[in-house]
């Protein structure tokens, strides 16, 4: 597959009133082939954030932590 990398900045939004957005500088792979959807990759980006998933208790309870990994 045939591609190239680029270098952006990927800002996580917060509801309002909980907690602070983050933006993280994260090598992207972009590529006129891929017809799939939107992958996010360890390298490059998660490996760059602290974060952690908790499915809820109840439907619509579900939360994503993240943070700055430093």
């Amino acid at each position: 597959m045939f591609g190239e990398l680029h270098r952006v900045g990927i800002t996580l939004l917060t509801d309002p009133g909980q907690g602070d957005e983050l933006t993280v500088e994260s090598t992207t792979f972009v590529s006129e082939e891929w017809d799939g959807p939107v992958v996010l990759g360890y390298r490059g980006f998660l490996e760059r954030i602290r974060f952690a998933l908790d499915s809820g208790v109840t439907p619509g309870n579900q939360i994503f932590y993240f943070g700055l990994a430093e």
